[in-house]
């Protein structure tokens, strides 16, 4: 889902989604990461796993986003305010958990590319 945001030719995108899957299809695989994404695993705060299950979870909303994005090209009827008021939130989680493993080195560079990429 994830090549729906960071496709390398985004003008040939929606002809490839139109070959390859359906609406229904492609709904079928959010239901699906709801079903997922609806579990909780760790079980101590501040814990590895816990931050593990953060990232898992932050993987499983920008995949949502990816596959509401390619909905979106395939269907035009779709309401995308509420897509919208999402991304600040999946922004600053991003951010968080980046913080949280990594050094702030890259981190503006990451942040934009994946600004530029919910702006589609």
């Amino acid at each position: 889902p994830w090549f729906a945001l960071f496709s390398a030719q985004p003008e040939k995108l929606p002809q490839h989604l139109a070959e390859q899957l359906s609406v229904h299809q492609l709904q079928d695989g959010l239901d699906w990461l709801n079903e997922i994404n609806s579990g909780s695993f760790s079980s101590e705060n501040n814990s590895n796993a816990q931050l593990a299950e953060q990232e898992w979870k932050l993987g499983i909303d920008l995949s949502t986003a990816g596959i509401n994005h390619a909905i979106r090209m395939m269907s035009k009827d779709i309401n995308s305010s509420k897509i919208a008021n999402n991304q600040s939130s999946l922004i600053e989680r991003f951010q968080d958990i980046w913080l949280q493993r990594a050094r702030k080195g890259g981190l503006h560079e990451a942040v934009s590319l994946l600004e530029n990429a919910l702006k589609k």
